[in-house]
């Protein structure tokens, strides 16, 4: 062969190989889970977290103690899940104002309150069932879900699989982190 031709097939194959790598891009995200209305765009997927979540909450917990808070969360999951939603509805609102091509300072500033309102109902609302679970433990099992949640937050930043996350067993997460590797 000669060198022009040489050239032609690594050029070729250079191109054939960006070529699949960009398919498989297209295919991989069509055939991702599609986005339901209201969602978040991928890269802002993470601004509708709620700071407390009861359910998590509970996970710490002993079985038998994690029956006295389910009437609670029962009585509670509609409303909850509302204010979930209409505080995402409520950060979507915001980040489409300000994605918008001019800027609507005013409608801007209430959508910040409604966004605000909404993040006080949650809190008051996990409080309360805060409240209610701490009413039914003793102090060893309030010392213990304390120390627990503060190393939770503490090991949130390590990644989802870090080693200090703590495994679920039959008495609630264990509270004890595991030694580095």
């Amino acid at each position: 062969m000669k060198k022009s031709a040489t050239w032609i097939l690594v050029l070729l194959g250079l191109s054939l190989s960006i070529n699949l790598f960009m398919a498989g891009l297209f295919v991989g995200e069509s055939l991702t889970e599609p986005k339901r209305e209201g969602q978040f765009k991928s890269k802002k997927k993470n601004l509708h977290k709620v700071d407390f979540s009861m359910r998590r909450l509970a996970s710490f917990l002993p079985a038998e103690k994690r029956k006295v808070f389910r009437p609670f969360l029962k009585e509670n999951k509609k409303s909850i899940n509302a204010l979930i939603q209409g505080h995402i509805r409520s950060r979507h609102e915001v980040l489409n104002l300000i994605e918008a091509e001019i800027l609507d300072v005013n409608a801007l500033k209430i959508a910040f309150e409604k966004e605000r309102a909404m993040k006080v109902e949650i809190d008051i609302l996990s409080h309360q069932g805060f409240l209610y679970l701490l009413e039914n433990l003793s102090w060893d099992e309030r010392q213990a879900l304390a120390s627990a949640i503060t190393e939770a937050r503490i090991n949130e930043f390590r990644g989802k699989r870090g080693y200090f996350r703590p495994k679920r067993g039959k008495e609630g997460r264990e509270h004890q982190p595991k030694e580095k590797p």
